[in-house]
């Protein structure tokens, strides 16, 4: 009798196992909920943030993404201090890769929340313009390391 217990109650610690093993499996990972931080848009700036305003040379950076048959325009711009700052709002559709520009905006972070631009004389955007793209074709490979103690997290391409 006590050797029948005994075999009942290792399967049933089997059994506890299996179904604790697999509803740790079902359940989302927590740290990884919602959009990518690296897609993703900016936080934007408090409305208080004081407006500043860079001058540099506008970048662009454009993405087709043949899985959702979209295309990604990326825009920065590589101040004259060697700074780079992601442009960000309404109204930089007009903007041209190499184009000499004044941004003004509130910034946040490596980003700028655009609320004008004003084109500056300069080296001429067509001429860069006038070169064809360069262009990659590949898999674009990323990795993601968290250190929890700090609250920090980090991408490498």
């Amino acid at each position: 009798m006590a050797e029948f217990s005994l075999r009942r109650s290792g399967l049933g610690l089997r059994l506890l196992f299996a179904a604790l093993l697999s509803l740790l499996i079902a359940l989302p990972v927590a740290g990884h909920e919602g959009t990518d931080a690296v897609l993703a848009q900016p936080l934007a700036p408090a409305a208080d943030a004081p407006l500043v305003a860079v001058t540099g040379t506008v970048s662009e950076l454009i993405v087709e993404d043949r899985l959702s048959q979209r295309t990604l325009r990326y825009l920065a711009l590589q101040t004259d201090d060697g700074q780079s700052l992601a442009l960000v709002g309404a109204g930089l559709e007009s903007l041209v890769a190499g184009a000499r520009t004044e941004a003004t905006g509130r910034p946040t972070g490596n980003s700028l929340f655009v609320a004008s631009t004003r084109l500056l004389p300069g080296p001429a955007a067509s001429a860069k313009a006038a070169r064809p793209p360069a262009q990659a074709q590949g898999l674009l490979a990323l990795s993601h390391t968290d250190d929890f103690a700090q609250g920090r997290g980090h991408y490498q391409y």
